[in-house]
């Protein structure tokens, strides 16, 4: 039995006992049987020799049981066994927790991080993760979408070798003050080059990331593609100054329609010469500078001869023609300070500025004669002209409007009175003259 037990239980301690004490068991059980024997048959060598095996077998099981006596002395106590036992049952309690305590949070940790693998994966927007050296360390695949490279390729790379050469110093500067803790991010918008050399417009953030110590780890960069914005607003400022070109360009003509009108406001249209309404506002000015300003000045009015003959004979085309003529002559004959206007039919008005009377008969003569060597020619005919002028003083004696015109006119008349193609001045009688 002994035998096998320690055939079975092969863990037992003390094997080599157990096998002892069944030899010993088995010499003792043999030599009661031939002492039992020997009764009957009587053999006493046989009888001494298995007794001499028992006794070796009893001796041999007593050294080595001497020898295992410390040993055996050294095994614990039940009790202190027990409450090993239940000690170790509690800590085998706790370790279980323990176990599925940790079980549980990488469970968690696993699925967590699971999550924000989808998050990053599936992200519209690109992100990026780079090292505090500005080296790619993973990107998501709308960031490789985005530029055309793969994530191997990229992997590695330094942002400068897709961005934008003008973009360059704004940010290794932005990311130089980042990386030395002097911004916790920053955001700037730049351009990107793509693997195919497309330039990309992007809203950039970069924000750093850092242990519990404040040591960088590393960088978190989001990107928004603004390229369609950016070219919205580009095709929106080309329209714009398309817009301010149409407006300057309708404004200067505005401005011309304006100048043109307010010219022909104030201009005879056939002649180009100033009109009787703007004729009468210079006349005006010099009226009211000469009040503050005692400067003479002098007004002529001039009335062609025979020019009703020339409309009547050649029909109104030659007159207007004939028109055109005598205002270019009187143009070339006046200064260039003086205001000459056409006042209605062949009625002329020129103004002398700062011109005393002695100064004008000069101008008027050198007209005079100019209209009276002047020959206009129409077809087959050929017509000589005269012209009657009065002449009126501008000076402080002479300071009302309508007096001043009311007497150039009567000037004007007085020489037609006389016999026509004559210079007159005013004089007061000549008012009485024409009155007469």
């Amino acid at each position: 039995m002994l035998v096998y037990f320690v055939h079975k239980r092969k863990d037992t301690p003390f094997q080599k006992i157990f096998l002892m004490f069944g030899a010993f068991i088995i010499a003792c059980g043999t030599t009661h049987f031939m002492a039992i024997w020997t009764l009957w048959h009587p053999d006493y060598w046989l009888f001494g020799g298995i007794k001499l095996i028992t006794a070796l077998i009893s001796l041999y099981t007593a050294i080595e049981l001497l020898t295992l006596f410390p040993q055996a002395l050294a095994l614990p106590h039940p009790a202190q066994l027990e409450a090993t036992n239940q000690k170790l049952a509690a800590e085998i309690l706790v370790s279980d927790a323990a176990i599925k305590y940790r079980l549980s949070a990488e469970a968690a940790l696993e699925q967590s991080e699971s999550r924000l693998r989808l998050i990053f994966d599936y992200a519209a927007i690109p992100i990026a993760l780079a090292d505090i050296t500005g080296e790619l360390v993973t990107t998501n695949p709308a960031f490789q979408k985005m530029l055309g490279y793969s994530q191997n390729e990229l992997s590695g790379m330094h942002f400068k070798e897709f961005t934008h050469p003008e973009c360059l110093t704004v940010e290794e500067a932005l990311f130089e003050e980042m990386r030395l803790g002097q911004r916790d991010c920053y955001q700037i918008e730049k351009r990107y080059l793509s693997k195919s050399g497309q330039v990309i417009w992007v809203n950039l953030t970069v924000s750093l990331v850092q242990d519990a110590q404040g040591k960088p780890q590393y960088c978190i960069a989001l990107v928004e593609n603004i390229t369609q914005r950016k070219q919205a607003e580009a095709a929106l400022r080309h329209y714009q100054e398309h817009l301010e070109e149409l407006v300057a360009a309708r404004t200067a003509e505005l401005i011309q329609v304006n100048e043109q009108l307010s010219w022909q406001a104030g201009h005879d249209s056939l002649t180009g010469l100033v009109n009787r309404r703007e004729f009468e506002k210079c006349l005006e000015k010099v009226v009211c500078n000469a009040r503050t300003c005692p400067q003479e000045s002098t007004l002529c009015y001039l009335d062609l001869d025979h020019f009703k003959i020339i409309n009547d004979t050649c029909g109104h085309l030659a007159g207007d023609e004939l028109l055109r003529q005598i205002s270019c002559l009187l143009q070339s004959c006046c200064r260039k300070t003086d205001t000459l206007a056409r006042l209605g039919g062949d009625e002329f008005g020129l103004l002398l500025y700062q011109c005393s009377l002695d100064e004008a008969m000069r101008v008027v003569q050198a007209l005079h004669e100019g209209i009276q060597q002047f020959q206009f020619v129409w077809q087959d005919h050929t017509f000589r002209l005269g012209v009657s002028i009065g002449i009126v003083a501008i000076d402080t004696y002479n300071l009302n409007l309508e007096d001043i015109l009311n007497a150039a006119d009567t000037a004007c008349y007085t020489a037609k009175h006389q016999g026509r193609n004559q210079v007159h001045i005013y004089q007061l009688d000549n008012r009485e003259l024409q009155q007469s």
